[in-house]
């Protein structure tokens, strides 16, 4: 919702205007459906960390380790409501840094070089950009360097595009709970980890 006001030269009051974009799915007839559809397995793979995180006595094979997605899913979505680019940015970095057990920066690179079968060498925007040097732009000049009060934020140029630092966090995060909901190793994100590279083909030869 958005609301303003305006002035005319003269006038002794202020005119106001408000509009509301109601967030919806749009498409042809049934592309709703379609679209649930397509997203069926990852609603399974989610309540699956969501049941983890609320039973006193999980059943799951990693509660642990889908608690984590939970606690990072909610730093996601405090960036996906925050109105200031340069703090969505630090929210996005804290997400990731949690989603890898506090690693920082050399801890996001070997989760998103895992969940995404990447080099940290190779390109992850169209500019060329690679996984490394995207990664320490988000964590270290975004998040820490933000949030610290190394760098200040406002009226200033973020160091990545807010846009694109949320798609690779929705990947990752996508990824990371998929592979958690089909591994039945011990309940360590060490261990998770490790084991990651093994599960992303059992995905690929499930399907959509």
């Amino acid at each position: 919702m958005s609301r303003s006001l305006s002035q005319y030269e003269g006038a002794g009051g202020f005119n106001s205007s408000t509009s509301v974009d109601i967030p919806r799915l749009g498409g042809k007839p049934g592309a709703q459906a379609h679209y649930l559809h397509d997203l069926r397995k990852l609603h399974a793979d989610a309540g699956k960390a969501l049941q983890d995180f609320v039973d006193l006595k999980p059943t799951g094979s990693c509660p642990t380790v889908m608690r984590r997605w939970v606690e990072a899913m909610y730093w996601f979505g405090q960036a996906r409501r925050e109105k200031s680019d340069f703090i969505a940015l630090v929210k996005i970095g804290i997400s990731l840094d949690v989603l890898a057990k506090g690693g920082k920066n050399k801890g996001i690179l070997a989760l998103a070089s895992a969940i995404m079968s990447l080099a940290p060498e190779d390109a992850v925007t169209s500019d060329g950009q690679s996984l490394a040097s995207f990664v320490k732009k988000l964590y270290d000049e975004g998040r820490s360097k933000i949030a610290h009060g190394g760098s200040l934020a406002l009226l200033q140029e973020l160091p990545l595009e807010i846009e694109n630092a949320d798609a690779f966090a929705a990947n990752i995060l996508t990824g990371y709970v998929a592979c958690a909901a089909n591994y039945t190793g011990n309940d360590a994100y060490e261990d998770f980890l490790a084991a990651t590279p093994s599960i992303l083909p059992i995905l690929k030869s499930s399907g959509p």
